[in-house]
């Protein structure tokens, strides 16, 4: 929360998907309406906190369809 080179809506994403811990997590669709955001402001959001390395992503596959996202928040984060 303390990052200034995240911007208000990444740092709001980080804090709703922490709550998650790191097990399941809900659907782009309920955690933008949770959070009163577009998608568009959830996808920008996402991406920013995977280029400073707050979060991993993994695109989960069932019979070689995609099935899911899993968001792993990464615990260590090196700012050196």
């Amino acid at each position: 929360m303390q990052d200034s080179a995240l911007n208000k809506h990444s740092k709001l994403v980080y804090a709703y998907l922490v709550t998650f811990g790191n097990s399941a997590f809900p659907g782009r669709d309920k955690i933008c309406s949770d959070l009163k955001i577009g998608s568009a402001t959830f996808t920008k959001s996402i991406n920013e906190l995977v280029d400073h390395g707050y979060l991993t992503i993994l695109k989960n596959r069932s019979s070689g369809r995609f099935t899911n996202y899993t968001y792993i928040i990464n615990t260590f984060i090196d700012k050196s």
